[in-house]
């Protein structure tokens, strides 16, 4: 099946490919993409032919579709975009490298095999257009070397806006959260050594050693040779305390651990000034997040805060626990699938449904202790199916 996502100022093109039985069309409004690829996954689909004009947002939504659908060729049609479109750009760093700005080269782009990295490299920079054969190899080494994020695991940085807020632990969390969701993951090790310390068990070294099922641990500086080969769904590096312009490579979500409210004053200045468009701040201690959000609604601008519960901090290594898998979810729910992120609102839904169901329960069997409303086996009975059910 072919589908089409078209924005409403392109959806009267492809009008010979109408006629084909497996086509289907859908015309998006503007910022509908992001929602409408997040639907498509539960549909078998074997090429997507997405329209840029159904951003913004489209980069993102289009990582967690490829995590979801691997397997399906993905187009963009990026027409009346010039080269170095931060759009475009953003879906290439997703994998999609056949882009075409003619309708009419849609045809001829389906009789090829899918385009390599070296297709697209003007979308990222146009001076990393190829002139001819020659130049194909060495654009290839350096737009890899420059846009760590191509057919690609989804890239996580955990840093610590200061010294001993918990990055290790955080970057520990998130990465077994992810493994527990049987996606395959490795945890970078790139600031101090620390996690070497807890693990008596592994050494962790420069090659990739297991921990747990799913997750692979590494002490490296550089995440970018990991991301390149492609083993992995998902990368969480912890980077340790650090400034924040120091945060370069490509992440698709970046993590700042913020200290308590009364150690603010060893917090680097420079996070006050961050704008960095995938950062988001977690804070251990409530007062710190509500502060932290009110300093930057004072300058102008809103961050994004979660508050983390205390049980990421306790003694297990890996935190554990209901607390954790739950923020995990929420800090991670931009980068979920979205059947992972459905599951998880359905479960939450049917304990919150089966909890009210046992408080009538029991108000109903305190009245037939006084009135035999109905036999107390039956209610009994019913009670034990609840708790089955919430366990």
């Amino acid at each position: 099946m072919i589908y089409f996502v078209l924005g409403r100022c392109n959806a009267s093109l492809f009008s010979s490919m109408r006629e084909r039985e497996d086509a289907e069309f859908r015309v998006a409004e503007k910022g509908e993409g992001p929602n409408i690829l997040d639907q498509l996954v539960r549909i078998p689909v074997d090429v997507l032919v997405l329209d840029a004009e159904a951003g913004p947002g489209l980069g993102t939504a289009v990582l967690r579709f490829r995590l979801t659908r691997p397997n399906t060729r993905v187009i963009l049609l990026a027409r009346n975009k010039n080269p170095g479109d931060a759009e475009v750009a953003r879906v290439v760093q997703a994998g999609v490298y056949d882009v075409i700005t003619e309708p009419e080269k849609l045809e001829e782009v389906l009789n090829k095999e899918p385009a390599g990295l070296e297709a697209a490299a003007k979308w990222l920079d146009p001076r990393l257009a190829p002139e001819n054969e020659k130049e194909k190899e060495v654009v290839e080494k350096i737009v890899e070397k420059k846009v760590a994020v191509s057919h690609r695991p989804a890239c996580i940085a955990v840093c610590g806006t200061a010294p001993g807020v918990g990055t290790t632990k955080v970057a520990c969390a998130i990465a077994a959260f992810l493994a527990g969701q049987r996606y395959d993951t490795l945890l970078v090790e790139a600031g101090k050594p620390s996690l070497s310390i807890v693990l008596n068990n592994i050494d962790i070294e420069e090659a990739p050693e297991p921990w747990l099922p799913r997750l692979d641990v590494v002490r490296s500086n550089n995440f970018k040779e990991f991301v390149r080969a492609r083993r992995w769904q998902y990368i969480v590096v912890d980077r340790g305390a650090e400034k924040a312009e120091e945060i370069k490579g490509d992440y698709d979500l970046i993590l700042a651990v913020l200290p308590q409210v009364h150690r603010f004053f060893r917090l680097d200045k420079s996070w006050y000034s961050c704008g960095e468009e995938h950062l988001v701040f977690l804070a251990a201690e409530h007062d710190a997040g509500r502060y932290w959000e009110k300093q930057h609604m004072e300058d102008g601008f809103r961050v994004r805060v979660f508050d983390i519960p205390e049980e990421f901090f306790t003694d297990a290594w890996p935190p554990k626990g209901e607390k954790v898998s739950n923020a995990c979810g929420r800090i991670l729910a931009d980068l979920l699938p979205e059947e992972k992120r459905k599951n998880k609102k359905n479960k939450i839904g049917v304990k919150a449904a089966a909890f009210t169901v046992l408080f009538v329960l029991f108000i109903l069997i305190a009245f037939s202790a006084m009135g035999m409303i109905f036999p107390d086996s039956l209610a009994e009975s019913i009670v034990h199916k609840m708790f089955n059910l919430l366990h």
